[in-house]
């Protein structure tokens, strides 16, 4: 059995008119619906993932440092010996 309701509705992902078919309809179609369920999740992977890209910048930078002070070329120092990521 299908209904004929048909209500005007404002997608919550891109904000386009649209006429949906059912009361709980939030998205203009499959495209605004899949982006918007994916956006939080990338969102939450970039967040997590930026302090590993930051301590490895800042072990990175300590080696070169380190090196430079003790006159040892930094590829011959080992940085797996002191940095655990």
């Amino acid at each position: 059995m299908s209904s004929n309701i048909r209500l005007p509705k404002i997608c919550q992902f891109c904000g386009v008119d649209f006429i949906a078919k059912t009361t709980v309809t939030k998205y203009c179609g499959d495209n605004c619906a899949q982006r918007a369920y994916k956006k939080p999740k990338r969102e939450e992977k970039i967040k997590s993932s930026t302090p590993v890209a930051i301590q490895k910048k800042k072990a990175t930078f300590l080696l070169k440092t380190s090196a430079d002070q003790s006159g040892v070329p930094a590829d011959m120092m080992r940085p797996n010996r002191w940095v655990t990521c």
